[in-house]
């Protein structure tokens, strides 16, 4: 007979999705859904998203998911977050937000990264935040805001992460946890603490900051206002959570010293955790704390991954997903089909996926995707197989620098949703890393990583005591010699290719080739130090 309580939520608030799972004590997946929600680009290279629109869909979709598993409210013993990471949301002291989130897409505070580095320096930030400013990153936005909109910094009480915007209304407890603000460059993330240096030398009141918080920590209960909206009990304990990402790690098993997990979502990562902080020497990967005690979560990140694969579809080869709204299972076994037509290398195509600037390993917002050596034989099933060719050489980048770091590599683990829904996706990952690649039971990892962030947080589970689900292996995939030989070789063109390029990405449209083709630019890859 089933106890009261033995049930747990996990809450993922992702960049186009909302997620929820419903797991019972042993960690069995009893329920899960999704809802989708619009992003706004009110500029080019803004990307905006409304909070409210968040509480609304997690409104809706919090009922269906305990009908699917056929529970009451009562019997979920607590909720556990994660969500986006880096965005910015401006709130006055009763919650509300004052303006739109800005999310971690967005590019409009690139300046404010250059003058963060240039003011600060990275010898300094390399001590303390652990990374190098992008406007990727929360801080970046928040010296945008302001700067541009001061008013509106002004009358700000609060800066809240995305999730923390959730778990404020669920409680009505202002927070955020370490893993989450490591991730925004508010963190010293040797100390765990505020990096007040930083902060002091931008103006940023540390009253203007909500209480830090563990992961794993209690943070608050569901009100009455929002069991009512919700559908949840009220009392039910709300745990802190992670980013998406370091709840992702929890979530696939990737939390001891030489898993690695490759992921592919909107973006793409590759990480892994660590017992001590290791620093990129050029700050091309990034290192966070991790959503357990003592552990760093060590990261390279490329933008367009899964995006890459959505633009294809709806740019290249038209909307074929009803309403155009987002990549499903479907879509990667069509792209799949197309892609198999073609061998391995794709006749010298090669795909540069970086869509929207890139991170690991350029840092570089100006960087564009290209299309690299078409010629009259090559088709449209050369470029799907180049695009997903591209997009695992890119995850490879990130690879290649966590060895130069001396991380341990000794298995690779696939999240089982996302890019994984794609059988010849994941071999092509394989052949190009060289190593066999291992298919998670886990499809919603960071969402199922929230989940048992909650059972630690009621003292359901603990490090030494987590489910076997967060360590099964549905598949495993080994590389293919030929294959591996073909993109060996591929590979190193690839690389050369951004170097030869990256003068023409900065050069603004009025500028000759000849202004720009000079010049070079060191392999990105090259002396990777801690």
């Amino acid at each position: 007979m089933v106890r009261k309580r033995d049930y747990l939520l996990g809450i993922d608030l992702g960049t186009t999705n909302l997620k929820v799972v419903l797991i019972d004590r042993e960690g069995r997946v009893v329920a899960q859904a999704k809802a989708a929600y619009p992003t706004h680009t009110p500029r080019p290279g803004w990307s905006e998203q409304d909070p409210q629109v968040w509480w609304e869909k997690l409104c809706k979709i919090l009922p269906l998911v305990m009908d699917m598993g056929g529970i009451r409210s009562s019997a979920i013993a607590a909720v556990g977050l994660s969500g986006q990471m880096h965005g910015a949301v401006f709130v006055d002291g009763r919650g509300k937000p004052l303006r739109p989130c800005i999310t971690w897409v967005d590019q409009r505070s690139t300046q404010e990264a250059e003058e963060l580095e240039r003011r600060v320096g990275w010898d300094k930030l390399k001590k303390m935040v652990g990374n190098r400013p992008l406007p990727d990153f929360t801080l970046p936005k928040v010296l945008w805001v302001q700067k541009h909109e001061p008013q509106l910094f002004d009358k700000m009480e609060q800066l809240l992460l995305p999730k923390g915007y959730l778990r404020f209304r669920l409680t009505t407890q202002f927070g955020m946890e370490t893993s989450d603000a490591s991730a925004a460059l508010l963190l010293d993330i040797f100390e765990w603490n505020w990096a007040k240096e930083i902060l002091a030398e931008f103006g940023i009141p540390l009253s203007k900051l909500p209480p830090l918080c563990q992961s794993g920590d209690v943070v608050g209960r569901v009100t009455q206002e929002a069991a009512e909206e919700t559908g949840l009990a009220q009392g039910t304990p709300v745990i802190a959570g992670a980013g998406d990402q370091q709840a992702g790690a929890l979530g696939g098993g990737a939390i001891t010293p030489g898993i690695v997990s490759a992921t592919i979502g909107t973006g793409g990562q590759v990480y892994t955790t660590s017992d001590v902080p290791v620093v990129e020497s050029q700050g091309r990967v990034h290192t966070f704390c991790q959503c357990l005690p003592n552990k760093w979560h060590i990261m390279g990140a490329m933008k367009t991954a899964g995006l890459a694969l959505q633009w294809f579809q709806r740019g290249v080869l038209g909307e074929v997903v009803a309403g155009g709204t987002r990549t499903s299972s479907s879509d990667y076994a069509m792209i799949d089909q197309l892609a198999e037509q073609v061998e391995p290398g794709s006749k010298g195509l090669i795909f540069l996926p970086y869509l929207a600037g890139e991170r690991t390993p350029h840092l570089d917002p100006n960087a564009k995707g290209v299309f690299f050596g078409l010629t009259l034989e090559h088709k449209l099933a050369h470029m799907a197989r180049a695009l997903l060719e591209g997009v695992a050489f890119a995850m490879r980048d990130a690879l290649e620098l966590l060895r130069g770091m001396n991380l341990p590599i000794e298995e690779i683990r696939l999240a089982g949703g996302g890019g994984a829904s794609s059988g010849l996706w994941s071999q092509i990952q394989a052949d190009v890393y060289g190593m066999s690649v291992h298919k998670t039971v886990i499809k919603e990892q960071s969402a199922y990583g929230a989940a048992l962030l909650a059972g630690i947080g009621v003292g359901f589970y603990d490090l030494n005591r987590l489910p076997q689900s967060v360590f099964e292996i549905k598949e495993t995939l080994s590389p293919i010699e030929k294959n591996v030989e073909v993109y060996d070789r591929m590979y190193l063109r690839y690389r050369n290719l951004y170097r030869s390029l990256k003068g023409l990405f900065e050069a603004p449209m009025t500028s000759t080739i000849e202004d720009r083709i000079e010049g070079g630019d060191p392999d990105p890859l090259r002396n990777a130090e801690t």
